[in-house]
């Protein structure tokens, strides 16, 4: 029925519980997941929890952090070996994780991170799929990017978003989702509390970032802790939370082309 529409369920870190991890979600009603990537290796990983029959989509992509780690010659095998991710059994559903990153990469690396996004911009267009964007201290940047390229008619979504609503409608006027994890609502002050009210129902999708971001500090985030984010939402927004995880579902369903589990659709 819901949908954690960014996580990282193929990580080494649920290698011990993922059938476990995936059915306490499944309890709650978090049916499906949206499995992003940030590299090659995690691609193989990827495709293989998606055949498991979990209810799993994935994207693939170069995150930019790990883009900014690579040698150059590294990063050109690796977007040149990207284009297969779309093809075949179990095919990736978007492009990304891509974007820019001056927080955790060193902002050296911008230009270099730069042009693996516009790389990943020309192949979501090319394929006509959906982008997800990582974006971190660097939103100016970012924008002047997807402003100079054409975007693919999928649209996108930003994950995690925690940018002032002057950045938000910056990124709804582009046509671009608004995605909210646990650190979207972490604090009970701030920018955010602005923010997510203002974001169009159609346009908002809820996620976990699993297993990171997760709501309490030092905690192994699951996709089951999308209830509380939505518990969260829905009381900043001053709305029923079971109606936020149904239409972030719906745009899911929407943005990645899913079958969303129980609807007739």
């Amino acid at each position: 029925m819901y949908v954690d529409a960014h996580c990282h369920l193929d990580m080494p870190i649920f290698d011990g519980d993922r059938a476990a991890v995936v059915a306490r979600a499944r309890s709650l009603g978090v049916t499906q997941f949206v499995i992003a990537g940030v590299d090659r290796e995690s691609w193989v990983r990827q495709r293989s929890v998606t055949l498991e029959g979990w209810g799993a989509f994935w994207s693939a992509g170069i995150h930019p952090v790990r883009c900014a780690e690579m040698t150059a010659q590294e990063l050109e095998r690796s977007l040149s070996a990207l284009p297969a991710c779309f093809s075949g059994e179990g095919a990736a559903c978007a492009v990304g994780e891509t974007g820019l990153d001056r927080r955790f990469a060193p902002k050296t690396t911008i230009p270099v991170q730069v042009e693996s996004f516009r790389r990943h911009l020309d192949l979501a267009c090319e394929l006509e799929l959906p982008i997800i964007l990582h974006v971190v201290q660097a939103h100016g940047r970012c924008l002047e990017v997807l402003r100079e390229h054409t975007l693919s008619k999928r649209g996108g979504m930003v994950h995690s978003f925690s940018g002032s609503i002057e950045v938000a409608e910056a990124y709804l006027d582009l046509g671009l989702c608004l995605s909210l994890s646990g650190a979207s609502v972490r604090s009970e002050r701030g920018r955010m509390r602005d923010v997510i009210p203002r974001i169009p129902e159609e346009r908002l999708l809820l996620e976990t970032d699993s297993p990171d971001q997760p709501l309490n500090r030092g905690d192994r985030n699951e996709p089951k802790s999308l209830i509380e984010i939505a518990n969260r939402v829905g009381k900043i927004r001053g709305c029923d939370p079971t109606k936020i995880l149904r239409d972030s579902a719906a745009n899911c369903a929407e943005l990645f082309g899913m079958q969303i589990e129980g609807s007739d659709e």
